[in-house]
């Protein structure tokens, strides 16, 4: 069996890509207040 990653449309990884990184750290760093930062480092640092 033989795996193969295809790139169909770059345009769909342009523009608002840096937005949605924004949004993910934003929503990860309110998680982390949530749970008083029991998370470990190793986990938070991925």
């Amino acid at each position: 069996v033989s795996y193969k990653f295809t790139v169909d449309d770059v345009q769909n990884f342009g523009l608002y890509y840096a937005k949605t990184l924004k949004e993910w750290r934003k929503n990860f760093d309110k998680y982390l207040l949530r749970t008083n930062n029991e998370m470990e480092d190793t986990f938070v640092r991925m």
